[in-house]
Order: structure tokens, then sequence, then C-alpha cells
């Protein structure tokens, strides 16, 4: 099942600030002529938001019907237009090759393997040939995966870089594979320990 985050508990601090990656992705894009962006997960809507005022035509799906509205409020107090779509995106229907990019950050986790495989399959649909998609996916390095019994491992996404070669095959890496750390938040900044620490992999992937 995918997780349904309480939006209404996190209007503040990072949460309501683009990730590092929208510059590098809106610079790229633009650059290949790349305007059609669906944002899947989109939560408060910062990440669209970003890329709305950039020129890109944005398409946001999440499941919080409050992250939605706060979406489209935020949007409408810089001018631009940001076409929200509140629902579950296995039940969102998109064209195919709909968009020219798709942006997944911070929401894959708590899903199979099975569910993920389901959502690369509906987005590699709605891409255009040569379109790409940036994603972050849990590494088995993380404390959380580490501690997890032998079933929940062999269905769970938690994934090192061979299984990401094997996974997107279907894709080029556009990018080398690096592992990155996300610190969480409610952590004491005098005593971050292993804890506070997820392991992640950011990927920018192109479809064949």
């Amino acid at each position: 099942m995918w997780n349904i985050w309480n939006w209404m508990k996190n209007e503040k601090d990072i949460m309501l600030q683009p990730s590092t990656e929208c510059a590098y992705l809106s610079e790229r894009w633009l650059s290949y002529d790349k305007k059609n962006l669906l944002d899947i997960g989109c939560g408060l809507g910062v990440n669209s938001l970003y890329f709305a005022l950039k020129g890109f035509n944005v398409t946001a799906v999440d499941i919080s019907d409050y992250a939605i509205k706060y979406a489209n409020d935020i949007a409408k107090q810089n001018g631009v237009h940001i076409n929200t779509i509140c629902g579950d995106v296995f039940k969102v229907n998109f064209e195919d090759g709909e968009y020219d990019c798709v942006f997944v950050r911070n929401i894959v986790g708590a899903q199979t393997k099975k569910e993920l495989k389901e959502l690369i399959e509906k987005i590699t649909k709605s891409l255009r040939s040569g379109g790409e998609l940036y994603i972050t996916i849990p590494s088995k390095n993380s404390k959380e995966y580490q501690n997890m019994t032998a079933y929940k491992k062999a269905h769970n996404i938690f994934m090192n870089v061979e299984d990401i070669k094997k996974f997107f095959a279907d894709y080029e890496i556009v990018n080398d594979i690096e592992e990155k750390i996300f610190y969480d938040k409610y952590c004491s900044v005098e005593k971050v320990h292993e804890d506070c620490k997820t392991y992640y992999f950011s990927l920018l992937l192109k479809k064949k």
C-alpha cells in the first residue's frame, strides 16, 4: 500500500523548499525542449511550483486532497497554472506519450517490488520516446532495510546498484548511480546518529 503523508503537520521548514535537484533538472530538460512534466506524489507542490515558474507545463498528482489544495493555492499566489490531480496514481489515466519528463522524489519506500513495477510501467507508457524519469530509490544500506525480516527484504523495493541496473533495464541510466544520505529532520543536530540516516539513490533515466 502507498503511504499517505499527513501534510497538515508539515507546512514548515524543508517541506516548503524545492529539492536541490530541481535546478539542474529544469535547465537540462528545458535545453532539450522537454516542457511537459508529470510530478508524481507532489505533496504540497513546491517542486511543481518551481518547474511551473521555469515555464514547464506541469501536471501534479497526489492522493492527499489537503496537499493538492495547498499546491493550487501557491500556484495561484505565484501567478502560474499547475494541472493538479487528487487521487491514487494507479487509478489516474495518462495518455501514452503524454509527457517529456516525470519527477518522482521521495515517495518510493513503503511499497512492494510488484507495486513499483506497476508504477514504472505506467510511467514508461506516459513518457515520449527519449523522455526522462527522475526518481529516488531507497538503498539497502539503510538501517530500515537491514532491520527487516527476510520475507520483507524479499518483497520490498530497497535496492543496490546491481538491482537498479536490472530493474531499469528498459532505460538508459543518464547519470552516475550515486548514493546519497537523507537526514531525518526530527533528529538533533548535535546528535545525528545512524538511525537518523536514510540512504537512497538519485537516478536520472532516459526511455529507450
